[in-house]
């Protein structure tokens, strides 16, 4: 699936990186968000309440998905993960979505909300392995929650460019 949001990269979201030597096709995770919309939610955190409460297998899940569900990175999917996603949905329903790139980056309530949950993970050898996860420090937290917005600003508006040039 490519870029299932118009506005915004999501898990699940495929982005093929094009060098010199060749490509090489990679899976969007933003932690917390596991039905791929951009954002997380009340939507996610019914998603993963289904699954810690065994209502929905953990097979259902992607790999991705099952990496954006554990919302504090202690590699189990429960009702932790929930509360946090329970609380981003609260402050995701303050964001006003219609404010500029500039506008969203000096609310604190969207900038309240990019705290929320960390979305740093290790990179991986391979696909067999458990995903590292490094905790970043506080200020190291806030500057990637800056550079994930630059990225999937930049994505969108790449997006937005080639889309352009369709015809719906």
């Amino acid at each position: 699936q490519h870029f299932p949001n118009a506005a915004r990269v999501g898990t699940g979201c495929s982005v093929k990186v094009t060098y010199p030597g060749g490509t090489m096709n990679y899976e969007t995770v933003l932690i917390g968000d596991v039905d791929g919309d951009g954002w997380y939610d009340g939507s996610d955190a019914f998603f993963v309440k289904m699954v810690a409460s065994g209502l929905l297998p953990l097979s259902a899940l992607s790999e991705g998905q099952k990496i954006a569900a554990d919302c504090n990175h202690d590699t189990a999917i429960n009702q932790n993960d929930v509360a946090l996603l329970e609380r981003a949905g609260v402050l995701r329903a303050q964001i006003n979505t219609d404010l500029s790139l500039n506008e969203l980056v000096a609310n604190s309530v969207y900038l309240e909300y990019l705290e929320l949950i960390d979305q740093s993970i290790a990179p991986t050898e391979g696909a067999e392995e458990e995903t590292a996860v490094t905790v970043p420090e506080a200020g190291a937290r806030s500057m990637l929650s800056a550079l994930w917005l630059v990225i999937t600003s930049f994505f969108a508006r790449v997006k937005s460019f080639v889309l352009s040039f369709l015809p719906f």
